[in-house]
Parts: structure tokens; C-alpha cells; sequence
């Protein structure tokens, strides 16, 4: 099992789990790659957060996957995406804003 870490450009290194350790201890904004809270048509809070993993969680050959979005509260609560990038990562975490807004009938 492989940890990973991430470059100054967002590219991930395999480590041993020591240093993946220090290293989000030494960058803990590193791993929060988004973050935003919405509300629905009610007032309610929507949260979507986007994060590094650190951690390869792929399953049938799928190439590593080390990001994940998740949505908390309103329709999608449980909604939740994977990615192979960071690129992948930052566009997925704006399709999640997208659909709470277009839910919400905002443009």
C-alpha cells in the first residue's frame, strides 16, 4: 500500500507512510483542495468539499485515485466523486457547486 504526497505543482509522489505523515502535518492546506458552503431553497446549509487523499483508493484497475468530492445536506447528500488528478479534482468540485446551484434554480 502506497501513501502519496504532493508536489509544489499538485502531482503526486509515493512515500513511505512516515512521510506522508510529516508532510501533512507540515501542510495541512494541502489536503483541502475546496471547500464551499451553499444553501438551499430553504435557507439549509449545503457543504461540497474536495480533498486529497492521500491514500490510493482505486479498485479495478482504475489508476490511482487520490481526490474525492462529497456533498453534505440537501438532495445529494450523499453524493460523492473520485478523481485521477487535481485538474480532474477542481473540475468535479465546481460540477458539485453547479448541481446544488442548478437544484436551486440559480444560473
Amino acid at each position: 500500500m502506497s501513501w502519496y504526497i504532493l508536489t509544489a505543482d499538485n502531482q503526486p509522489v509515493a512515500v513511505s507512510v512516515r512521510e506522508a505523515s510529516k508532510w501533512i502535518e507540515e501542510n495541512p492546506t494541502k489536503k483541502q483542495i475546496g471547500f464551499d458552503i451553499l444553501q438551499d431553497e430553504n435557507g439549509n446549509e449545503i457543504s461540497v468539499s474536495t480533498v486529497f487523499l492521500g491514500l490510493d483508493h482505486s479498485w479495478d484497475n482504475q489508476g490511482l485515485i487520490l481526490w474525492k468530492t462529497m456533498i453534505f445536506g440537501g438532495i445529494n447528500d450523499e453524493y460523492e466523486e473520485r478523481y485521477n488528478s487535481y485538474e480532474d479534482a477542481l473540475e468535479g468540485h465546481q460540477r458539485a457547486i453547479d448541481l446544488i446551484k442548478k437544484e436551486n434554480g440559480e444560473k
